[in-house]
């Protein structure tokens, strides 16, 4: 018989099978349990290292933060030359920052900052450190540095670098701000252009409107003078810029563009920089811009008090002149007072403080009731009061074919004179006529700043007076009926080719003259502004409202923000922000 093998059951052979699954699994755990631990550690120093790369980078924020805090006052509030960002100066308001070139040291390492931070040439020498007398730059166990570059004034990158005992963090800001002056512009209006602009309206440079605006005919808004097609003399006169820039904003209204206008051409240069309107933007015409959006800056139209108010703060709350209620007539005696030199504007009175060094007791002549010798009516308003007795118009200054030799100056030889044979009309310093002023034939002018006493009764040229503008203000209206160019020179060129003169008007700017007609100028009314006939204006206009018949053209000046007389209202600088970039270097 056969034996049967049960060896398969003896139970020593099955604990050897149970010691080797056992020892396998523990292997197994072993090796789990080790590698769990290594994730663990593996974890917690990334968690270490994570803890640290935020620490600095936080450092490194917090300083980002601290120094646009700096720079946004300082586009605020600097007025200084170069300012805001290209000059070395920070106002109070910026807190206790100073800034030093840092001239290519050690402490500056071009091989790990950002690129764009040397525009110059990948040059350190015109970066600068920025240094806080008050508060530290220490966050925890990481310190941060602060690093600017200024291409130009409007233009900053701001660099925060920070360090801590495993890391480094950096960040970056790129700043780029505008000028939103009204004086920026080739047209400013405070309530929009009345009624549809029609014809061959040209308007080379920016617009911007409160009010409604519609473009209709062959009316166009152009971004270069060629474009706008600008008479080759008045091109002469005024600096040339191939690009102007141009943006067309209006803001609270709409903006209609119908039968062949347009904006911007297709040509090199030719399309505007932005079109900006916060309420319907219709077009059947065709438009160029770069961009096209829904954001406008809320500007405010400049008040006839402003240009006071910038130079002399609080002067129109003054027991002196705040009974005053109306606001125009209150601004006509403060620039009355102010041009004689009395009721606190003498030196050593109540706004000496804030007057230009110099002894200063008159800035021209004020042509009212009280005339001067020299300036009669009877030379003055030669066309409506042939009697010269002054009856009939007191304070009126009219140009006109019949208007005789007349030098009407102050002692220092500030004010208004006119050659009839060659029929030139000088300004010097400030002009105020309490009626109306009046261009009524082609005439040249000169414009120059007001001489200065020198303490003894002696006038003195102040420093660049051929760049400074003369201002003429008029309680009523302010007209032109014929053509009023530089007699020499260029027209806000610079240096000796400045030749440039602002106007002011509490009611009323009309421009009328011939087809073909030049005229260059600062103009601002505080209520209308009508253009008539083919003429051609390089310059800026502002005003409440503005109508324009039988279609002129205007010409924005990009340089005249440079060239403007004191006292001229919307002379402040209203710095926006035109884009904000930020970024992580490293």
């Amino acid at each position: 018989m056969f034996s049967e093998d049960r060896s398969f059951l003896n139970p020593r052979s099955q604990r050897g099978a149970a010691l080797i699954t056992a020892l396998f699994l523990i292997t197994i755990l072993t090796i789990l349990g080790m590698l769990v631990l290594n994730t663990s550690i593996v974890e917690i120093k990334m968690a270490a290292n994570q803890k640290v790369s935020s620490q600095v980078f936080y450092t490194a924020e917090a300083g980002l933060e601290r120094g646009l805090k700096a720079l946004v006052a300082d586009m605020e509030s600097d007025g200084t030359a170069g300012g805001p960002w290209a000059n070395l100066s920070f106002p109070s308001s910026a807190g206790s920052v100073t800034a030093a070139y840092v001239n290519g040291s050690t402490a500056f390492d071009v091989n790990v900052r950002s690129m764009d931070m040397y525009l110059d040439g990948n040059s350190a020498s015109q970066v600068r450190k920025l240094t806080f007398t008050n508060g530290g730059t220490t966050l925890g166990a990481s310190t941060y540095e602060l690093y600017m570059y200024s291409p130009h004034s409007m233009d900053v990158y701001l660099m925060s670098y920070a360090s801590g005992p495993n890391g480094v963090a950096a960040l970056e800001y790129h700043l780029d701000a505008e000028d939103n002056s009204p004086y920026n512009n080739a047209i400013f209006s405070g309530t929009g252009l009345n009624g549809q602009v029609n014809g061959n309206v040209n308007v080379s440079g920016s617009v911007y409107s409160q009010g409604y605006m519609e473009f209709g005919g062959t009316a166009a808004i152009t971004n270069n003078y060629t474009d706008g097609g600008i008479d080759a003399a008045l091109q002469a006169m005024i600096p040339a810029f191939t690009d102007l820039d141009a943006k067309i904003r209006v803001k609270g209204a709409d903006l209609t563009l119908q039968g062949t206008s347009h904006i911007g051409t297709s040509n090199a240069d030719g399309a505007v920089s932005d079109i900006q309107v916060d309420g319907n933007f219709t077009s059947s015409a065709p438009y160029y811009a770069d961009n096209v959006g829904s954001e406008v800056p809320n500007l405010a139209m400049p008040g006839i008090l402003d240009g006071l108010e910038a130079e002399f703060p609080g002067v129109s709350s003054d027991p002196a002149y705040s009974g005053i209620g109306d606001v125009t007539d209150r601004a006509m005696a403060i620039y009355k007072d102010l041009i004689r030199g009395v009721n606190g504007f003498a030196a050593a009175a109540t706004y000496a403080s804030t007057v230009p060094a110099g002894n200063i007791t008159s800035k021209g002549v004020v042509l009212d009731n009280a005339w001067l010798a020299g300036c009669e009516p009877a030379k003055l308003d030669c066309d409506n009061d042939p009697g010269g007795d002054g009856s009939d118009d007191p304070g009126e200054l009219e140009i006109a074919t019949c208007t005789p030799d007349f030098t009407c100056v102050d002692s220092l030889g500030n004010g208004v004179s006119y050659d009839s044979g060659t029929n030139v009309v000088t300004f010097i310093g400030m002009v105020y006529v309490d009626e109306e002023f009046e261009i009524d034939k082609t005439v040249t002018y000169v414009s120059k700043g007001a001489f200065v006493d020198d303490g003894f009764g002696n006038p003195v040229a102040p420093a660049n007076q051929d760049e400074q503008a003369a201002v003429v203000i008029a309680a009523e209206e302010v007209e032109f009926q014929g053509q009023f160019v530089p007699d020499s020179g260029g027209y806000l060129k610079g240096g000796s080719d400045t030749n440039s003169v602002g106007f002011i008007s509490g009611a009323e700017i009309h421009i009328e003259g011939s087809p073909g007609d030049l005229v260059t100028g600062m103009f601002y009314s505080a209520g209308e502004f009508e253009v008539e006939k083919q003429m051609q204006i390089a310059g800026t206009l502002i005003a409440g409202e503005f109508e324009f018949t039988n279609v002129p053209d205007v010409y924005q000046v990009p340089a005249m923000k440079n060239y403007l007389p004191n006292y001229m209202p919307g002379t402040n600088s209203i710095l926006t922000f035109k884009s904000r970039e930020w970024r992580r270097v490293y």
